[in-house]
């Protein structure tokens, strides 16, 4: 199961290039301690509708408190026992173990995204606060002690859109970090988002990896590094580059390409290292209560199709030798438009059809 890196490409464990076709299902990065959903679904069912979409591998959001005790329980009313009869009398560290063993029975494959610092920081974009170079890396080898083993994780995303800081103190952190995580867990890859800002030039959160031109993150185990890259569109909002009713971009979208490219496909198309483009999703005009169509609260979904669009093309030119991809994210309802389920937690048709082509190019 575990994996390996070649130039630009992730190659599983016969040497051949492996497309990371990744969702989120985030949660227990929150004060419920364990993925959002366990109210309304079975846990079983939930992991078994991801694989039955077309995902081969599953980003898992943590906190640094929930990596802090391995003895933190989940909040109270956040799971319906009745669906989830085996959860009961189980901290969030057991069922987090539970999910593992299922991906590993289906043949999801596991990145632990260690999220935000606490439960309730939300995107704090920074993964020290006044706690220390230290603390984090420390929280990390707890991880990989508890994890490491486990034949479904293959590798630590070290931290979600350090937005704060700048190329050079990032990539010194997860020098620091990775090559510890690789002390305890020496399989696993390590994943490096992107800041915001680079030489005066501010993309989105997670996604600006322009200062690996000239300052590449190397780690001990150098076949072991994957770089990671976050792209929205207009549900996250307006950009200089995205074309909408209020900004007529002429050569849209045909000018998207270059923006890819200049923030994070060069590190893809130079051979840096493998590119996951970790987070990607949005709204595409459908309603997040019931998956409908609903084209009038969202007058421009279809320049955010556009954008899909352009984007899939950009990162698949080779099929399954192309960048990887994490959507963002299986859960919906709840305010979150970017869910590939509904407030039901009913697929949402509409948009698995928008993501067709790269569903069918899993590795």
């Amino acid at each position: 199961m575990y994996l390996t890196t070649s130039g630009n490409h992730i190659l599983d464990a016969a040497g051949r290039p492996f497309r990371l076709v990744s969702v989120s299902w985030y949660g227990a990065n929150e004060d419920a301690f364990v993925p959002h959903g366990l109210w309304a679904v079975n846990w079983r069912d939930a992991l078994d509708s991801m694989k039955a979409m077309g995902f081969n591998s599953l980003r898992l959001p943590l906190s640094g408190v929930l990596a802090d005790s391995l003895m933190r329980w989940p909040k109270r009313g956040v799971i319906d026992f009745a669906r989830n009869p085996d959860l009961v009398g189980r901290n969030a560290h057991q069922i987090l173990r539970l999910i593992l063993d299922r991906c590993a029975e289906i043949g999801l494959r596991v990145i632990l995204d260690m999220h935000q610092r606490t439960e309730t920081s939300g995107i704090d974009g920074d993964p020290l606060g006044s706690s220390g170079l230290g603390h984090w890396v420390d929280l990390w080898r707890r991880l990989a002690g508890a994890y490491g083993g486990h034949p479904a994780v293959v590798g630590a995303e070290l931290y979600n859109e350090p937005h704060t800081l700048d190329w050079g103190t990032w990539a010194s952190y997860v020098e620091a970090c990775g090559d510890a995580v690789h002390q305890i867990a020496p399989h696993w890859l390590i994943f490096v988002q992107g800041v915001a800002t680079h030489d005066g030039v501010t993309y989105w959160w997670g996604g600006n990896l322009r200062g690996v031109a000239e300052r590449p993150v190397v780690l001990r185990q150098p076949d072991r590094l994957v770089y990671v890259a976050h792209d929205y569109a207009h549900t996250s909002g307006g950009a200089p580059w995205l074309r909408s009713l209020v900004n007529r971009v002429a050569d849209y979208p045909a000018n998207l390409i270059e923006i890819f490219r200049a923030n994070w496909g060069f590190v893809f198309e130079r051979g840096f290292a493998p590119l996951w483009i970790g987070e990607f999703g949005g709204s595409f005009g459908f309603d997040d209560r019931d998956g409908t169509l609903a084209p009038a609260s969202w007058p421009d979904y279809l320049h955010e199709r556009a954008w899909l669009e352009a984007l899939l093309r950009f990162c698949a030119p080779e099929g399954h030798e192309g960048i990887s991809m994490g959507y963002w994210c299986w859960n919906g309802g709840g305010g979150q438009p970017y869910g590939l389920t509904d407030a039901r937690y009913v697929p949402q048709a509409g948009k698995l059809a928008l993501l067709r082509s790269l569903l069918k190019a899993r590795g």
